[in-house]
């Protein structure tokens, strides 16, 4: 676990940006927290040289697959981050919504591929085009076929767009509540918000400062006071509901209340543990 400075004393704490927790450290740490548990491509094609090769592939893991805390989001999130951190321009597909802060709605990834190529990647296959733009035009006739390919009934053609390379989307999992109620952004990595609550148990800190990152380059300030404990709580219970009908929601409607009563627990659990009030 990454140090951070600060008392509780001062009612806030920074990321230490010695004894290599940094944010290059750290920065590390959220990748690997994003991509633990994500399998290999298994039987896809795989993609050209120096795109991420475990891109958007839950499809050939399904019992890994859990749309309450890892699922097209999470694979999109990564994909980018581990894509522009190899200064491949990379980004996401999200077919409506505000990706930003709606947990619906899919979102596959793009990216500018090899000999001019860019490419939609999509549970593991992908639609490519001749393109080399940073940002792709899915207005062309055969962008347009490959944002259809990818989205599949929730293609729009006024609201399916591709965000700018290296925007990231909501990220899903029991902190999101806590992160989204401390008033940070939604679509802060995994690993960055679990080291952000942890310091805030360990500090006791009211303000708990993440540094500058590629996808977050101000950085985020969160605020942990017990007024904010009611608002976490009613997004635990607003998210736990939103997918408990749908039949994709899991394999067997027993698996899909299973995940979904884990995930109102763990999301409730780190509500009141990081809105607490500290003496």
């Amino acid at each position: 676990m990454a140090a951070l400075a600060g008392a509780g004393a001062a009612q806030e704490a920074s990321f230490d940006s010695k004894n290599g927790s940094g944010p290059g450290a750290l920065i590390q740490k959220a990748r690997a927290s994003a991509n633990d548990g994500i399998p290999e491509i298994v039987g896809a094609p795989l993609p050209p040289a120096g795109i991420p090769e475990n891109g958007h592939n839950i499809e050939f893991a399904p019992a890994l697959y859990n749309i309450w805390s890892v699922n097209c989001h999470t694979e999109a999130n990564f994909f980018t981050a581990l894509a522009s951190a190899r200064g491949i321009p990379a980004g996401i597909l999200a077919c409506q919504g505000d990706p930003e802060s709606s947990p619906g709605f899919h979102t596959a990834s793009w990216a500018v591929a090899e000999k001019g190529e860019t490419c939609i990647y999509n549970y593991g296959e992908r639609c490519c085009w001749d393109a080399s733009a940073s940002s792709p035009d899915i207005a062309s006739v055969r962008g347009r076929q490959c944002a259809q390919w990818a989205c599949g009934d929730q293609y729009h053609p006024d609201q399916t767009r591709a965000l700018p390379a290296g925007r990231l989307v909501e990220s899903p999992g029991p902190h999101v509540c806590a992160v989204g109620a401390a008033g940070g952004p939604l679509t802060l990595l995994p690993g960055m918000a679990i080291i952000a609550l942890s310091e805030r148990l360990r500090t006791g800190a009211e303000t708990i400062r993440v540094p500058p990152y590629p996808s977050h380059p101000e950085g985020a300030v969160l605020t942990f006071t017990s007024d904010r404990l009611e608002a976490c709580l009613e997004c635990c219970g607003a998210r736990a509901d939103l997918w408990s009908c749908l039949p994709e929601a899991s394999s067997t409607p027993k698996l899909a209340k299973a995940r979904e009563r884990d995930f109102r627990r763990l999301c409730q659990r780190t509500c009141r543990n990081s809105f607490k009030q500290v003496p």
